[in-house]
């Protein structure tokens, strides 16, 4: 405290009220999370498809986490309730997370639900090369042939 002519005035201003507040109806939900790893869905009211998935280590450290930005506020708002399925570990929570998110293709996981072009690498006559693959079906031949040495000229599936 600093004293001015018999006035006193903190140090440092007051840390004002939280700027996003969770909503209340999620609140208990939020409680109810584990503390354990795996993969949380925000859904909207009356809908199928979630808003959002994500993955944690921690479930319900992770959800109390989701007001740091206006936009995460904004889709908590719309949330109506709060799904979660606990994983094994961190690996199986990324594994989950990215097949759901595919599956299900939420409002707001942009960045994770667009599929991706798939490269491979190739050794042909002792040089590396990189090669564009568009179709799943041919990123699962290749993988089978991983084994071993490849020696396919094209992808046959």
């Amino acid at each position: 405290m600093i004293s001015d002519e018999g006035s006193t005035m903190p140090i440092r201003p007051a840390l004002s009220d939280p700027v996003h507040v969770y909503p209340a109806h999620l609140r208990a939900q939020v409680e109810a999370a584990p503390r354990a790893p795996g993969v949380y869905m925000f859904y909207a009211e009356g809908d199928s498809i979630p808003l959002y998935i994500g993955k944690s280590i921690d479930i319900r450290s992770r959800l109390l986490a989701h007001l740091r930005t206006p936009e995460e506020a904004r889709m908590l708002r719309q949330a109506q309730r709060i799904e979660y399925q606990q994983t094994a570990g961190e690996i199986g929570a990324l594994l989950l997370e990215s097949r759901l998110i595919k599956e299900l293709q939420p409002l707001k996981n942009k960045r994770l639900r667009r599929q991706q072009r798939l490269c491979s690498l190739r050794i042909r006559d002792g040089l590396l090369g990189l090669e564009q693959s568009t179709g799943r079906s041919c990123f699962r031949a290749q993988i089978g042939k991983c084994a071993g040495t490849y020696r396919g000229e094209n992808c046959g599936g």
